[in-house]
């Protein structure tokens, strides 16, 4: 049974992983640049690549991935302490 602490850490990460997955990284990898960051947008919005119209950015699923990771361990490791 989880005490109300642990209830509320369960919601912040929900709702942290649901932000992420909202709003994910995105990167541009071109032939001579290489691999750009273009920050993070939302999900339905994808940026536009600077000087080149009509190239959009695709998600970096990797940082995501690694994101998602990080809050989840984050958050388990604040649900084990906060067990009584």
């Amino acid at each position: 049974m989880m005490n109300k602490n642990q209830k509320k850490v369960l919601f912040v990460v929900a709702g942290v992983l649901i932000l992420m997955l909202l709003f994910p990284p995105f990167h541009f990898t071109h032939p001579k640049i290489g691999a750009q960051n273009m920050g993070y947008s939302f999900i339905l919005e994808p940026p536009l690549f600077q000087n080149h119209p009509g190239k959009m950015g695709s998600v970096n699923t990797g940082l995501l991935t690694i994101q998602c990771t990080i809050a989840l361990v984050v958050g388990g490791i604040v649900w084990f302490v906060l067990k009584r």
